[in-house]
């Protein structure tokens, strides 16, 4: 995660729980401004079980202008 806080974040990979756990732990020490594309995998088993908040969290958190894919 100290990684996370010092480069420049441009590409993302994760699962959304993980992500998203991440990113509440970490708060506002986590800078994703630069962010382009994001990747998030399992998102089809967080949807089905009814977890839409969680991908409308991270989302809500990174820059708008950025490439989204959800893999399963």
């Amino acid at each position: 995660m100290k990684q996370l806080q010092s480069d420049k974040c441009l590409f993302l990979i994760a699962t959304p729980g993980r992500l998203k756990d991440i990113m509440q732990r970490m708060g506002e020490k986590l800078i994703m401004r630069d962010l382009e594309v994001l990747v998030l995998d399992e998102a089809d088993v967080l949807l089905d079980l009814g977890h839409a908040q969680t991908i409308s969290f991270i989302l809500s958190k990174l820059p708008k202008q950025r490439r989204t894919g959800l893999f399963s």
